[in-house]
């Protein structure tokens, strides 16, 4: 009955041993699946604030060298020469020109035979350059706005969308421009920077991580939520069930180790030196020609919850445990 409820704890052990194993793995592939995704995330946003800052600095540089000929008038040879400044940018998509709020020609639309008046107010960037966000393009008649530089005589238009992949999955992420104190929503879904700010980044859960941005030259910051379990697919569920099954049979066959070490005769003898296992019976001597009990002899007994151990199981080993004094001493005692 001891030995059979012993081998019950004994498997009962390896079972709650083996399941933490493989939780421990899902819990590493998932911990490891999300530290993954916010690498991910942090690699992407990283690139495209880089193309915002290119962008950025590419209508900058472009107005500053405009601006050296501001008192030109637009003609034909002037809009041949904006022409070729687009065309060796990378983001531009049209130039015009200003006189006062008029704007007299574009490289997209020519001279204009009826100037066209823009009274924008910008958000002051430095120098003289203003931004404007969604600013209506005048070759449309749709409703159709792109990002803007413009400065006291030239305005350059550029295009975000050409750096924001249109194929990206992921929506929740927002790309807005700091304007003191307020918040002006560029592109992406309007309202994820206010309802995901930079303090809830520390609060990411498996089911929902944010990582913001920004960068440190332009007041331009990015933030992304992203949704692992979104991402979960048969690559991942497999690969997490391939580990957990790994690490638990490691923790079977650690488990199942131990406690064939745990229950050998050599581990049994050295806890019994330590604990009460080892006890004394007394075979008395006997003389007989006046029937007195003379003298004992002492046997050594061990038993412990595993049961008996005979004298001929423990005592060869003492020597080779080199425990035979602390035995000897122990059962005097």
């Amino acid at each position: 009955m001891i030995k059979m409820n012993k081998r019950s704890k004994d498997l009962l052990f390896i079972i709650l041993v083996t399941f933490l194993f493989a939780l421990a793995g899902l819990a590493l592939i998932t911990t490891s699946g999300v530290i993954w995704v916010k690498k991910q995330a942090n690699t992407e946003m990283k690139g495209l604030l880089m193309e915002v800052q290119s962008l950025t600095s590419e209508a900058s540089t472009t107005l500053e060298h405009l601006d050296n000929n501001q008192d030109i008038i637009c003609d034909e040879d002037y809009l041949l020469f904006l022409r070729q400044v687009m065309f060796q940018g990378r983001y531009i998509k049209d130039i015009g020109h200003y006189q006062g709020n008029t704007v007299t020609c574009t490289t997209s639309m020519g001279l204009l035979e009826e100037p066209i008046t823009r009274n924008e107010s910008g958000i002051p960037l430095h120098g003289n350059q203003e931004i404007i966000i969604k600013s209506p393009l005048m070759l449309f008649d749709s409703d159709y706005a792109a990002f803007r530089m413009k400065n006291n005589h030239f305005f350059v238009v550029t295009e975000f969308r050409e750096i924001i992949s249109k194929e990206t999955k992921n929506k929740d992420w927002e790309l807005i421009f700091h304007n003191n104190d307020s918040v002006v929503h560029v592109l992406g879904e309007d309202g994820i920077y206010e309802n995901f700010s930079r303090t809830q980044q520390n609060d990411s859960k498996f089911t929902d991580i944010v990582v913001e941005q920004c960068l440190s030259s332009l007041p331009f910051c990015m933030i992304d939520r992203k949704r692992p379990l979104a991402l979960v697919d048969g690559k991942f569920v497999a690969l997490s069930l391939i580990i957990s099954s790994l690490l638990g049979l490691l923790g079977y066959l650690l488990v199942c180790r131990y406690i064939a070490s745990y229950n050998s005769i050599e581990q049994r003898i050295l806890r019994g030196l330590e604990c009460t296992h080892f006890y004394p019976l007394f075979q008395p001597i006997i003389d007989f020609k006046t029937n007195n009990v003379i003298g004992c002899e002492v046997l050594a007994r061990f038993a412990d919850n595993q049961g008996p151990l005979f004298p001929d199981q423990f005592i060869p080993l003492l020597p080779k445990l080199r425990v035979t004094l602390p035995f000897t001493t122990k059962l005097i005692t």
